[in-house]
C-alpha cells in the first residue's frame, strides 16, 4: 500500500507551498535563524580579538544550534531542500563540540562521519522515500545543482576538518583551512543563493567572507608571535 506524502502546505493549513514560503512569518523564521548565526559570528570576533588568535567560546555552539534549528525550519518551509543538509548536519557537530567542551574526557569517542551520515538520512531521507513533497518547487537546473552540491560539502566539511582538529586537540578552536574552505563554500553557496533569489541565504553567505579573513589574519600572526 502506497504511503501518501505529507504534505508541507496541508501541515500548516494552506492550499500550497508558495503561501507558505512567502509568508512574513515563515520570511522571520528564516531571518532569525540568521541572526543566531550573525551572532555567533560576532562573538567569536570579539573573543579571538581579545585572545589575539582564533578561539571559540562556549556560546558560540549555542548559537550556531539555535540558527541551525531555525535556518532547518526555514529551508524546509521554502522547499530547498538542497540547502538542508548542511544545517541538519552541523547541527550535530555543534552538540558535539558543547560536549567536548563539558567533558574533555570523551576525546576520540565518536566518529564525525557517522554524524554526517545521520544528519544526511535525516534531511534527505524523507523526501527520497517520498514521505514529504517539496511543495512543487522547480529543482534548480543541473549545473546549479552540482554548484549548490559542491557548496554543501565545503559548508559540511570544514566541520570535519574542525571536529577533527578538536579532537586531536582537545580544544574546541578552529584550525586555519576551517576558513579557507568557509570562504570557498560561501562563494558557491552565495552564487546558488542569488540565482535563487532567496534574500535570506544571500544575506548569510554575503557576510559570511569577513570574519574568515579576519581569523586568518589572527591565526597567522599568532604563529609569527609563537615562533
Amino acid at each position: 500500500m502506497a504511503v501518501e506524502p505529507l504534505s508541507l502546505a496541508a501541515l500548516v493549513g494552506v492550499s500550497t507551498l508558495p503561501d507558505v514560503a512567502g509568508s512574513a512569518w515563515v520570511k522571520a523564521l528564516g531571518w532569525a535563524g540568521q541572526a543566531f548565526f550573525s551572532g555567533r559570528v560576532l562573538v567569536q570576533w570579539i573573543a579571538s580579538e581579545r585572545a589575539r588568535r582564533p578561539v571559540a567560546p562556549h556560546v558560540f555552539w549555542w548559537l550556531s544550534m539555535g540558527g541551525a534549528v531555525l535556518m532547518s525550519a526555514y529551508s524546509v518551509l521554502r522547499g530547498e531542500v538542497v540547502m538542508l543538509p548542511a544545517y541538519v548536519v552541523t547541527l550535530g557537530i555543534y552538540m558535539r563540540n558543547l560536549w567536548l567542551i563539558h567533558r574533555p574526557d570523551s576525546r576520540k569517542e565518536s566518529s564525525p562521519m557517522l554524524v554526517v551520515v545521520l544528519g544526511l538520512l535525516i534531511a534527505v531521507g524523507p523526501y527520497a522515500m517520498g514521505l514529504i513533497d517539496t511543495g512543487g518547487r522547480a529543482i534548480p537546473e543541473l549545473p546549479w545543482l552540482a554548484l549548490a552540491i559542491v557548496g554543501e560539502a565545503l559548508w559540511i566539511g570544514r566541520f570535519m576538518v574542525q571536529w577533527h582538529h578538536a579532537e586531536r586537540h582537545g580544544k574546541t578552536d578552529f584550525p586555519a583551512a576551517f576558513w579557507w574552505i568557509t570562504i570557498v563554500g560561501s562563494g558557491a553557496l552565495l552564487a546558488y543563493s542569488l540565482h535563487r533569489g532567496d534574500h535570506v541565504f544571500i544575506f548569510g553567505f554575503v557576510t559570511s567572507w569577513v570574519a574568515p579573513a579576519r581569523n586568518l589574519m589572527l591565526h597567522h600572526r599568532h604563529l609569527k608571535a609563537s615562533q
